[in-house]
């Protein structure tokens, strides 16, 4: 019976010692992967910011009420129905 208990717990201690090896082994493993998600995560965030920010311009872009608008921010030109104004100074009009 001694020889029985005392197999049992060098088998129970064997086991012990391979998994405490297998967890220390696979700690810097599990610390890799933990920094690859943030850095994931940290992407997702950045690429979700930069499609809401398209989204917005894309919806501008066809909006057609804004067309003009557009037209007028990307090209030099100005629109013919639009009349410049010039300030002049009343002391300098003599």
């Amino acid at each position: 019976m001694a020889r029985e208990i005392t197999l049992k717990i060098l088998a129970n201690s064997i086991l012990s010692v391979v998994a405490i090896v297998a967890l220390v082994r696979l700690i810097p493993y599990q610390l890799k992967q933990q920094a690859k998600i943030q850095e994931v995560k940290q992407e997702t965030q950045e690429t979700q910011s930069r499609v809401s920010q398209l989204r917005q311009n894309f919806s501008r872009n066809f909006d057609p009420a804004q067309s003009r608008k557009i037209m007028q921010e990307l090209t030099p030109k100005v629109d013919p129905n639009q009349r410049r104004i010039f300030f002049v100074n009343p002391a300098t009009k003599l």
